[in-house]
């Protein structure tokens, strides 16, 4: 590059094509990280989706087991 009094110069297109080819590969980045994120996310909200899953299924059957008790228990009388 020829030497300016300002120091080096440099093409106009030459740092423009640089510049342009800087914002794209920034913009994939950025892109990257949100799918990694969005990722994240939904093991997340799988794993969340397990637990209620589960605990629904628990709930169940801890009512169910307490209308069974509640249908069998020996009824007393309260004055006998």
């Amino acid at each position: 590059m020829p030497r300016t009094s300002t120091g080096w110069s440099c093409e106009t297109g030459a740092l423009e094509e640089a510049q342009e080819a800087r914002a794209i590969r920034l913009t994939e980045l950025c892109h990257a990280a949100a799918q990694v994120a969005i990722i994240g996310e939904y093991y997340k909200l799988r794993a969340r989706s397990t637990r209620a899953t589960y605990g629904g299924i628990l709930c169940t059957l801890i009512g169910i087991a307490a209308i069974l008790i509640a249908f069998t228990w020996p009824m007393t009388s309260a004055g006998h």
